[in-house]
């Protein structure tokens, strides 16, 4: 059982509510853990936030197209110095609900691997209470990846660290997109009646084509809440599940994007989530931290 799963499991013996409060800037300024993080690489700044964002975008990004687990091992020989203050900076540690109802439960889409753990999060999070109005499930309509989302990882249990719900049946035929393998995963993996019962409402993003290319990107955190703000006026307290290293991230992007819409009055975020895998990469720990503070920069 990997770090995170166990993380998960001692969630049924004990409740530790912690709200997110990690940031990159101190007003317009770096926070000491993220200049520390550019120390630690050995890349020289004139220690300003928007030199730091400039150096992050161009080194610690993945290539347009490119997927996380196709990022090499760049700067993996500085794993153990940086762990530390990656822990610091809030993408290490598993996050807990601070309440217990909720308007709005909302799961953040990702990989059939990611989308199995968020979703084995919430079956904990029911299972101890907790509760919301309304299910959303966030999802793009990227094809699924052949080798990372294939055939047998899809539907046979071991290839899953998260045990398939009891008497779930293979269906019969294999899904083609993220969206499609969320309605899977939901009936595969989420194991409480009373939670099975609920209606959910698969936010669907398709791909989005690029002006000046015109080529096909996968939809992003941004365009999945956008599409969710579409639907109707939204209110109340929401609670939105990922999982580390992307909650603050993905936290911060909900945050910006509510106020672009003028959202943020009336809709209360929360964003929680199991710990970060022990094998994740450096390259992915950076790119995310890149997209993190990007957005936060944009923040007014």
């Amino acid at each position: 059982m990997n770090k995170k799963i166990l993380f998960i499991f001692l969630y049924i013996f004990t409740l530790l509510p912690q709200a997110i409060s990690a940031s990159l800037l101190i007003g317009d300024k770096p926070s000491p853990a993220l200049v520390q993080v550019f120390n630690i690489l050995g890349i020289k700044t004139d220690g300003t936030a928007q030199t730091l964002n400039k150096i992050a975008q161009k080194d610690f990004l993945r290539k347009s197209g490119q997927e996380r687990w196709e990022m090499g091992k760049k700067y993996e020989d500085k794993r153990d110095q940086l762990l530390p203050v990656f822990k610091e900076l809030g993408v290490i540690d598993v996050v807990w609900p601070s309440a217990q109802q909720y308007q709005h439960i909302i799961i953040h889409g990702s990989t059939v691997t990611g989308m199995r753990q968020r979703l084995a999060f919430l079956n904990v999070l029911w299972n101890q209470g907790i509760r919301g109005e309304n299910i959303v499930f966030f999802v793009g309509e990227r094809s699924l990846d052949p080798k990372k989302e294939s055939r047998e990882i899809l539907f046979h249990q071991k290839f899953s660290d998260i045990p398939f719900r009891e008497g779930w049946q293979l269906p019969k035929k294999m899904p083609k997109t993220e969206a499609d393998a969320a309605v899977l995963l939901w009936d595969q993996i989420i194991s409480n009646e009373d939670l099975r019962i609920k209606n959910v409402l698969f936010i669907r993003v398709p791909m989005i084509r690029f002006s000046e290319t015109g080529k096909l990107r996968r939809a992003q955190t941004k365009d999945t809440i956008e599409a969710w703000l579409d639907k109707s006026p939204i209110s109340g307290k929401c609670l939105a599940i990922s999982n580390n290293p992307y909650i603050p991230y993905q936290h911060q992007t909900m945050l910006k994007t509510l106020g672009e819409r003028n959202c943020d009055r009336q809709l209360q975020v929360e964003t929680v989530g199991a710990a970060a895998d022990t094998d994740i990469s450096v390259a992915v720990h950076l790119d995310n931290i890149a997209r993190w503070l990007y957005t936060e920069l944009q923040m007014p």
